[in-house]
């Protein structure tokens, strides 16, 4: 396994996390905005602010999705990342040094495809919601 490649590595995985995380960031925003969205529905007159209601959801809904393709993508990721050290790992000339940087980084592929996992449940379920009214 060449530093090009362990570098090249390192940097999917680190994108892949930045892309999970980048991905949480949204879906807090995303539950803050129905959170202030509900509060407004509850205050405001039904009449005059439906259409303002529908305008938002319709855009929360926007963003779930934009949320959903982000999320698999980072999956898509970490399945490369995965695939590749499996690779690594199988070259019969690696050192030590070079098997524990390659188990750190499987170590966060699996933390970025678990998150992105999460992620995408989470966004299901805010999608769902959405659609429910």
């Amino acid at each position: 396994c060449s530093k090009e490649e362990l570098s090249r590595l390192t940097a999917l995985a680190t994108e892949s996390k930045q892309i999970s995380s980048s991905v949480l960031e949204e879906m807090d925003r995303l539950r803050k905005d129905m959170s202030t969205l509900r509060e407004a529905s509850k205050a405001a007159p039904a009449r005059d602010d439906e259409e303002v209601v529908l305008q938002e959801l319709r855009r929360i809904a926007e963003l779930s999705a934009s949320n959903q393709e982000a999320a698999a993508g980072a999956m898509r990721d970490v399945a490369d990342v995965r695939r590749q050290l499996g690779e690594a790992k199988a070259s019969s000339s690696q050192d030590a040094a070079q098997v524990e940087e390659l188990r750190q980084l499987r170590e966060v592929a699996l933390e970025g495809q678990r998150t992105a996992s999460s992620v995408l449940g989470e966004v299901e379920g805010l999608r769902k919601r959405v659609e429910a009214g």
